[in-house]
């Protein structure tokens, strides 16, 4: 074979995706689980774009401003004029409030089983699920993708460490290199983001999440000892006292670890695929090029590529997991060619 040939490889269509950006990061100080609920009421008054608050063991909270929100797209006339009290009663109410928070719902759930209740009983750490964004991609590469929904699920733990994921679903049909260019470009790329009370920034997923969510959170817990209080940090914050490099010298690791997860659940292609295990290894040169964000996959020899994707650590033939880098993959299996 003449070799500047690419190896023989069937092209294959990837559908209904999910890309999962996990990012962990250093507050900068260790918060007492007392001062916990005080600074989740603190950041979701001011910060306003929080949905609903959990500390364990208690039952989720969602916060006023979501019941607001929520009440308000259902329609209930003057219903920021009516208590809270008042609007939970309403039994049809209360099920949108939990089918809003299904996939919070399941993550707790899965809190519930796997930690101790002794564990829980100490509310070392809380969960957050933050209002939905709308992002608009203006990035020419990736124009394609046109809108986008975003969600957003935070972690505290009084070690003064957060953990928030931002997952994003891609409707469509993809090809290997279309996967490769998003798994590279999206979280960096140029576009308009949008929250349904109406804030809007121009810039990209990067700036929003350390600029805004991890930077807010780190001044509060940084700077309330000079400042008295979690809002006087804030205000500090916005009145530009407090700065990146003010923030960046108390920090014990100014580094900001980002993991990408990508699920995949069909694909399509004119194989005889019958479990998601065969699908693997009929497609590796285009599993191990996503993974790997390799454009060049289609020259990959089968034995590195094979090696470079590791070991499948799904127990079950019908979903392949694999922790690679940049990108790890959950592939679940649903042919549809």
């Amino acid at each position: 074979m003449d070799a500047k040939e690419p190896a023989e490889s069937e092209e294959v269509i990837f559908e209904d995706l999910d890309l999962i950006y996990i990012f962990s990061s250093d507050l900068g100080a260790p918060v007492e689980a007392e001062d916990l609920k005080e600074l989740l009421e603190r950041f979701s008054g001011r910060y306003r774009r929080v949905e609903g608050i959990w500390i364990p063991p208690e039952e989720v909270r969602p916060t006023p401003e979501f019941i607001y929100h929520k009440a308000k797209g259902l329609g209930i006339k003057d219903a920021d004029k009516i208590d809270i009290k008042e609007l939970i009663k309403n039994e049809k109410f209360i099920e949108e409030i939990i089918r809003a928070h299904a996939t919070f719902g399941a993550i707790i759930s899965e809190d519930r089983k796997v930690f101790s209740p002794e564990y829980l009983e100490l509310g070392r750490y809380a969960r957050l699920e933050l209002i939905d964004l709308n992002v608009r991609i203006k990035d020419r590469k990736l124009s394609y993708l046109n809108e986008l929904k975003c969600e957003l699920y935070l972690l505290l733990h009084t070690t003064g460490i957060c953990v928030l994921t931002a997952w994003i679903h891609l409707s469509g049909n993809f090809s290997t290199d279309d996967l490769i260019g998003i798994g590279k470009e999206l979280y960096y790329a140029e576009c308009t983001i949008e929250d349904p009370l109406g804030n809007v920034l121009e810039g990209t997923l990067d700036e929003f999440i350390g600029g805004v969510i991890i930077k807010t959170l780190r001044a509060a817990v940084l700077f309330k000892g000079k400042y008295g209080s979690y809002d006087a940090a804030f205000d500090a914050l916005e009145r530009g006292d407090i700065t990146d490099d003010k923030i960046e010298e108390r920090l014990r690791t100014p580094y900001l670890s980002a993991r990408a997860v990508l699920c995949i659940r069909k694909h399509k292609c004119n194989g005889k695929c019958v479990t998601a295990e065969e699908a693997v290894e009929n497609h590796l040169r285009e599993i191990v090029g996503i993974s790997r964000a390799c454009e060049g996959w289609r020259y990959q020899r089968i034995d590195d590529a094979r090696k470079g994707l590791g070991e499948n650590l799904s127990p079950d033939v019908n979903c392949a997991m694999f922790v690679t880098d940049p990108v790890s993959l959950f592939f679940g299996f649903q042919h549809t060619g």
